[in-house]
């Protein structure tokens, strides 16, 4: 019979194979795609159909597993890196805000891959409506996001395997899961990845792993949105 570690490295794993195949399986969902847009025509119905999946993301990838591990193992929130930053080291800040700058820096000049992927939102029309809607979105996904790659796949394999085996693996899912993205995002992801897990073990939390990522989401997309020709940008009025 496999012992509890054995066990609870096959539950992180299958529950991250659940968010996965759970997520994408609501994102290409035809059948939602078109109820969506025939109950909400034309923009809003675009709107509505990428906050819902985003939202559901935050359930599929990181609120649902969670639960169950926690239910399962007797694990805490803590346990799986769901809590504010134990500590905030100068050298691990610095590595979080150089990590984010460059980042940033990469987005635009790779502009035209960004822009394969940016706005997830196809509306013609946007406003800062738009964008709060948007950036709504992108949290709620992201906090899910990120409790699975630099939380339950990160900590209990860390206190089973070690540090560097634990980063190693979520890299990896996290890499692979980049594939769609393109080349180029899919190999920053390698270097990119290593740092975030550790940052985030450095600081017990994944909270910054979320924040940094927040800024990137919205970053991106406010500035497709603003540079895009296609994309009519109507300001203050109601989104």
């Amino acid at each position: 019979m496999p012992s509890e570690n054995d066990q609870l490295m096959l539950a992180v794993l299958g529950w991250s194979l659940f968010g996965f195949l759970g997520y994408w399986w609501a994102h290409y969902h035809a059948g939602f795609q078109s109820w969506v847009e025939e109950r909400w025509p034309g923009d809003r119905g675009k709107v509505i159909r990428i906050v819902a999946v985003k939202v559901w993301g935050l359930f599929v990838l990181g609120g649902i597993p969670a639960a169950m591990l926690m239910a399962q193992f007797g694990l805490s929130l803590a346990d799986l890196g769901v809590a504010w930053p134990s500590q905030w080291p100068t050298h691990v800040m610095l590595a979080w805000s150089a990590l984010i700058a460059g980042t940033l820096v990469m987005t635009v000049v790779g502009e035209k891959e960004v822009a394969k992927n940016y706005p997830q939102m196809k509306a013609r029309v946007w406003s800062v409506s738009t964008l709060g809607w948007s950036a709504l979105g992108w949290m709620c996904y992201l906090a899910g996001y990120e409790v699975m790659f630099r939380g339950y796949l990160l900590f209990p394999l860390a206190a089973m395997l070690g540090v560097w085996p634990a980063i190693g693996i979520s890299t990896m899912i996290y890499t692979v899961m980049h594939f769609h993205k393109g080349m180029g995002e899919t190999l920053a992801c390698l270097p990119a990845g290593v740092l975030i897990c550790w940052i985030t073990l450095q600081t017990e939390s994944v909270f910054l792993a979320w924040a940094g990522h927040a800024v990137v989401a919205l970053f991106n997309t406010t500035y497709q949105v603003l540079r895009r020709p296609e994309i009519e940008w109507a300001g203050w009025t109601r989104g």
